[in-house]
């Protein structure tokens, strides 16, 4: 089991990065990783989601995890969870904002055996916006957020996933574009063993049950509210024979 503690210090180096948070990862192979994110209320948030929460709960019985894609990647502390579970694992980290991503490279480094690409993902090449939180390095592709907005470039998340290869575990959080990035990648879904989403309106969580009944089964959620929750999808192909004969 991963531990994280949280801490701030101040960065000499960088006086624009003065506050920033250092994280500490204790993962199941006993190494630690030290990751830096920014001090924003988002930030806190996300760590007490990842780490608290456990909205990325770890499936066992799975096999071998070899290749993990994370959409929505931000600062890659979600990054560093699965590194802590999976130590072998290559890692794709895609981040389209520019002040998360100069944070992802950096942690990028330190969790070893992990690719950022600095790009937005769609159902198509395309140019979207991105709007910009006020006051946190979270981003929105879709909603109304108050800060600022940003062009980005989209690539067809189906064409970057066919570079990758055959992806064991994937995490999608887009704030919003969920649903586009998995209808891209439709056609690979059904070797991926398991799912992580966020979803962010009713209607996107029913799109996303329909687009995987076929493949998986949803194996945890956390619903906070009707347009906001976390969702855990397991590969019916590798649900453990014991659990799938179980009706409780």
């Amino acid at each position: 089991m991963d531990q994280a503690t949280a801490t701030t210090r101040p960065d000499a180096a960088d006086p624009a990065h003065a506050q920033d948070i250092a994280i500490t990862l204790t993962g199941t192979d006993k190494k630690t990783l030290q990751l830096k994110a920014p001090n924003d209320g988002g930030i806190r948030f996300v760590l007490k989601e990842i780490f608290e929460g456990r909205c990325y709960p770890i499936v066992a019985d799975i096999g071998d995890v070899g290749s993990i894609l994370d959409v929505g990647a931000n600062v890659g502390l979600a990054a560093g969870h699965f590194r802590s579970h999976y130590p072998a694992a290559k890692i794709y980290c895609v981040e389209p904002d520019l002040r998360a991503f100069s944070y992802l490279r950096a942690n990028a480094a330190v969790i070893g055996n992990c690719e950022v690409y600095n790009v937005g993902l769609w159902d198509c090449d395309c140019t979207h916006t991105l709007n910009l939180g006020a006051t946190t390095v979270l981003t929105s592709a879709v909603g109304k957020e108050t800060g600022a907005k940003a062009s980005i470039q989209c690539l067809g998340s189906a064409k970057f996933s066919s570079g990758i290869g055959i992806i064991d575990v994937l995490k999608i959080d887009t704030e919003g574009a969920e649903v586009p990035v998995l209808w891209g990648m439709r056609q690979l879904l059904a070797d991926i063993k398991v799912i992580y989403l966020e979803f962010h309106s009713h209607m996107d969580r029913c799109l996303i049950d329909v687009l995987l009944s076929e493949t998986h089964a949803l194996w945890s959620g956390s619903i906070e509210m009707l347009h906001r929750g976390t969702l855990t999808y397991i590969n019916r192909r590798s649900i453990p024979n014991r659990i799938a004969a179980q009706r409780i």
